[in-house]
């Protein structure tokens, strides 16, 4: 389980201080010239396949992989649009060992093995804020969807340089972040299969890749059923793959976790920091 814990602990607070990094489809595009058309086309597509509803509740299956060991775990995944985002993780399919939930004001994971948890304000990560890391980019990645750091939408067609590759089109994204964000998509459906995120002015160091895959109708429009998130470049590389079943629109549930203070030890962001070295 100590895998488990080490592999959430690295992907969140990594996310989060902006040091997440690409891979997969690489920094460089082609010299294939833009054709307007597509580019407006392309990109209004990937907007338009966003999920209209509010909420998505899902059943997952997890399957964890920390260097050489490897992890399969029940769960399930809640999200609000624009509120929250709660991943559980169960073992022997009823038994939480793990939860990670992240609204707009903070990031907390709840280590239930462990009887610990962090807590922290985007505002106290080191170099959130100058990396454009926040809740917006955490949700766009879990629903699937274009983002812009900093912003809380997927923002103009300005943000965004597309190249034409045939059947799939790789989209970059202009801002001022510390990240440097792709998109893979398909051309004509404008599903997007892949987004990568790497340190600006960086060759080597992290990289993270999100892929999706098996895309089912979801309330008439396509949403990944098959979630493949990797983490390279670090002395254990990470990866969670995530298969989702039962996908549906569901808003009874609730959307606060309240931690019992008497029981779990709150730890601060160093401490997890430390944790985290220590398991890698």
């Amino acid at each position: 389980m100590k895998s488990v814990r080490t592999f959430f602990n690295y992907i969140i607070v990594l996310s989060l201080i902006g040091v997440m990094v690409a891979c997969g489809t690489g920094r460089k595009a082609s010299n294939q010239s833009q054709d307007a058309g597509v580019y407006t086309s392309c990109v209004q597509k990937a907007i338009d396949n966003s999920l209209d509803q509010t909420t998505l509740v899902a059943k997952i299956n997890a399957k964890v992989a920390l260097g050489s060991q490897n992890v399969s775990l029940g769960g399930s995944l809640k999200m609000k649009r624009d509120d929250v985002m709660q991943l559980s993780l169960t073992a022997l399919g009823f038994i939480e060992a793990v939860r990670i939930e992240m609204t707009q004001d903070y990031m907390m994971i709840i280590d239930r093995m462990g009887n610990r948890y962090v807590k922290e304000a985007y505002a106290q990560i080191p170099y959130c804020q100058k990396a454009g890391i926040d809740f917006f980019v955490l949700q766009a990645l879990f629903w699937n969807e274009l983002f812009v750091p900093g912003q809380t939408t997927a923002a103009s067609f300005s943000n965004y340089k597309v190249t034409e590759r045939g059947e799939q089109s790789v989209v970059e994204v202009s801002s001022n972040s510390m990240l440097s964000v792709q998109f893979l998509l398909g051309t004509l459906s404008g599903i997007i299969t892949q987004t990568s995120l790497m340190q600006r002015s960086r060759l080597v160091g992290p990289q993270l890749s999100w892929k999706y895959g098996s895309h089912v109708v979801v309330n008439k429009k396509m949403f990944p059923s098959q979630m493949d998130i990797s983490i390279e470049g670090i002395s254990a590389p990470c990866r969670l793959s995530l298969g989702l079943s039962n996908i549906k629109e569901d808003s009874s549930w609730q959307t606060r976790t309240t931690i019992n203070e008497s029981r779990y030890k709150k730890m601060n962001l160093s401490a997890i920091l430390t944790l985290i070295s220590g398991g890698l």
